[in-house]
Parts: structure tokens; sequence; C-alpha cells
């Protein structure tokens, strides 16, 4: 299984973890906001999540995401 914090970990390998949320960071305007993920399929590594994300604040593309620590959001 994946660690917790590896870009390859999968949303079900997430969910094994507790985890239905991820936080993104934008990495030009540093905004953070909190995504759920339980929706997308199994398979979705966090790394093609963060690929087709867009800031909801200035639009940037460039996006950060971890998993959501259980109990945090």
């Amino acid at each position: 299984m994946s660690s917790i914090n590896n870009p390859a970990i999968t949303v079900g390998e997430m969910k094994l973890h507790g985890v239905e949320k991820i936080w993104a960071t934008c990495s030009q305007c540093r905004r953070p906001w909190l995504v759920p993920v339980e929706f997308l399929p199994a398979t979705t590594n966090l790394a093609t999540i963060a690929k087709l994300m867009i800031c909801p604040n200035c639009g940037g593309r460039s996006v950060m995401a971890s998993p959501a620590s259980v109990g945090r959001d």
C-alpha cells in the first residue's frame, strides 16, 4: 500500500485510512481549500487529482494536494 503522503496514493487507499477529503493549495496565491474525493473512482491517484484542479480564488492551475487528516476537516 502507498504511504498516505505519496502522490501515487489512490482514492481507494485513502478511504482505507479513513480519508475522504484532500487539502488543495494553489501554488500561485497559496489559498488552501478542502476537496471531497469520495465520489471519484477508487483507482484515481492524488497526482492526477491535483493536475485537474483549478484554484477557485485566482484560477491558477498549479495545485498541490495532500490527504486531509482524519478529524481535521
